[in-house]
C-alpha cells in the first residue's frame, strides 16, 4: 500500500539525485493507493512529475506477483517510517536482492547493516542517497550482500524452520495452561 508512513517521497527526492548521474537507472514503486491516503498519492505523483521524473519513477500499482517482481529489480528500497517485520524485505532477499531499509521496527531484525543490506535513518534522504550511490558504485558488494540476505532467509526463514518454531511456542503456551 502506499501510504505517508511509507516514505516514498524520501525515496523520490533521493532518487532526484541519482537519476542525474545515472542514466540507466530507474526507479519503481509497487502498491496502491489507499483510500485515506489518497492526497499523499496525488502528493508523490506531482513530485515526480514536478522533478520531471516521469520516464524514470514509475507507480506500477498494485500487483499480484510482487514477489517475482523482486528478480527484476537490483536493489530493494523500503524506507517506512514505521514497520513491523516486513515480509516484503524477506520476498526481496529470498530474490538474492540487498536490502536499503530504515533503520526502525523489527527491520533490524531481518537486515544485517552491511550484509544484507544497508541500514539508514528514517526520513533521511542524504543518509539514503549515500547508501544507494554505494551499492550503485560497488557492484560486487550489492551483489555479496544479495547473496548474504539469501542465505539469512534459506537459514533462519525457510518454512519448514518457521512451522518448527511456531509449534514449539504453541507447544509451549499449552503447557503453560494446565
Amino acid at each position: 500500500n502506499i501510504r505517508r508512513k511509507k516514505n516514498i517521497h524520501i525515496f523520490i527526492e533521493g532518487m532526484r539525485n541519482i537519476l542525474k548521474s545515472n542514466e540507466a537507472i530507474i526507479g519503481v514503486v509497487v502498491g496502491q493507493p489507499v483510500q485515506d491516503d489518497l492526497p499523499y498519492y496525488e502528493e508523490i505523483k506531482t513530485m515526480i512529475s514536478d522533478f520531471g521524473l516521469q520516464d524514470r519513477i514509475f507507480l506500477l500499482g498494485f500487483q499480484d506477483a510482487a514477489p517475482a517482481l523482486m528478480h527484476y529489480l537490483h536493489i530493494f528500497c523500503l524506507l517506512s517510517e514505521y514497520e513491523g517485520s516486513p515480509n516484503v524485505i524477506l520476498e526481496a532477499m529470498a530474490a538474492g536482492r540487498p536490502v536499503i531499509a530504515t533503520q526502525t521496527s523489527g527491520i533490524p531484525d531481518l537486515v544485517s547493516d552491511g550484509g544484507s543490506g544497508l541500514l539508514v535513518p528514517p526520513r533521511n534522504v542524504k543518509a539514503f542517497e549515500a547508501a544507494l550511490s554505494k551499492l550503485l558504485d560497488n557492484p560486487h558488494k550489492c551483489h555479496q550482500m544479495g547473496i548474504e540476505g539469501l542465505k539469512i532467509v534459506k537459514s533462519q526463514f525457510a518454512c519448514e524452520k518457521m512451522a518448527k518454531q511456531l509449534l514449539l511456542i504453541y507447544n509451549k503456551l499449552l503447557r503453560r495452561e494446565k
